[in-house]
């Protein structure tokens, strides 16, 4: 089994640092675990949770594209189509990335130290004086069997009726944070015409918040809405509010104000949107 991939490229190791640890801290705030599971294929990087893990059919996962960010990135394995799946703690790893932030190249290689396995970044910098300097970060990692990893792949993306785009994000967290000490349940509509309704019902009180003028756009082949839809008609789904102020609470932490909302009939798929990089998280409609 051999893991290792290598920037030289400034700009590229910046994003890596700065985006995933930003979306990664968005995923620890929606999903609150540590530990996830780290699927390496030969074009991408998978961050997820083991669908055990959740009291519900929520799921979570971040993809980062290889292909746009490492010069070299080699994957062997005895998997068939030489996958690896490793569990490590998501603190670690990112703490490792915060320390490669500002360096000119970065390596991360699957290494062994005293017959323990590491994912190991071996970053080097230019100090002030013109010096170069290594740093080597060692996370611990477990190495999961092989025929485990068909089981962790993330769920094939249901067609959606509505897809739009979220108003900007700190704006909604301040809504949200508010709905959700109203009522558990949050009802989302949205329609075609970029319209967007966010409703929290008590016994006592009623609140709405309306957004227009928002963009629609479809996700992915065979993933956009209805052509047959009208586009004044709402699609309504009702989710746990708290984990929505969750996902939102997150994503205002990152640097991507690109929040997609696709509501389908027995789902909702929120995303975080970047060039290199997606946060999907799936939400199942309350009855």
């Amino acid at each position: 089994m051999r893991f290792r991939a290598k920037m030289t490229n400034a700009g590229h190791v910046m994003t890596l640092g700065s985006i995933c640890i930003d979306i990664v801290a968005a995923f620890q705030k929606a999903s609150a675990f540590k530990r996830c599971c780290l699927r390496i294929t030969t074009t991408k990087l998978h961050f997820t949770v083991d669908s055990e893990s959740f009291e519900d059919d929520s799921r979570i996962w971040i993809e980062v594209i290889q292909g746009k960010l490492f010069e070299s990135f080699v994957v062997q394995s005895m998997h068939s189509e030489n996958e690896i799946l490793l569990q490590l703690n998501l603190d670690h790893f990112c703490r490792a990335l915060r320390s490669a932030t500002h360096s000119h190249d970065l390596v991360m290689k699957l290494t062994k130290k005293d017959n323990f396995p590491f994912m190991t970044f071996k970053i080097g910098s230019v100090s002030s004086t013109g010096m170069t300097r290594s740093i080597v970060q060692d996370v611990p990692v477990v190495v999961r069997p092989t025929e485990e990893i068909e089981t962790i792949r993330p769920p094939t993306l249901p067609v959606s009726d509505v897809n739009i785009y979220l108003p900007e994000v700190r704006l909604l967290r301040n809504i949200v944070d508010r709905m959700k000490s109203i009522s558990h349940a949050l009802t989302l509509q949205a329609n075609l015409n970029g319209e967007l309704i966010l409703l929290v019902e008590s016994d006592i009180v009623t609140v709405k918040t309306c957004f227009s003028r928002l963009e629609n756009l479809p996700w992915g082949d065979n993933q956009g809405p209805n052509p047959g839809r009208l586009p004044h008609v709402f699609s309504s789904a009702r989710i746990n509010a708290r984990k929505f102020a969750q996902f939102i609470g997150g994503a205002a932490l990152g640097v991507s104000d690109t929040l997609l909302l696709s509501i389908g009939p027995e789902q909702v798929m929120l995303f975080v949107l970047h060039d290199d990089m997606t946060l999907t998280y799936m939400l199942p409609i309350m009855s």
